[in-house]
């Protein structure tokens, strides 16, 4: 039954978590990414997020 309720969002929710995964350990990765960043950098940061799981919502669609 809950999988037919959110059948359609899985796509969508794998994204963001393969996302987030991707994300975390790139943070790792580059230790400039560590610590306090100013406002302007950590949304900069969080609009590229936003434009990578839109990325993949356009390609999902295209395919669809």
């Amino acid at each position: 039954f809950l999988y037919r309720s959110v059948g359609a969002l899985l796509p969508y929710v794998t994204g963001v978590a393969a996302a987030s995964f991707f994300y975390i350990a790139l943070a790792d990765l580059i230790p400039g990414n560590r610590g306090r960043v100013s406002a302007v950098r950590a949304l900069a940061q969080f609009v590229l997020v936003l434009a990578g799981i839109g990325t993949v919502a356009l390609l999902h669609e295209g395919h669809g």
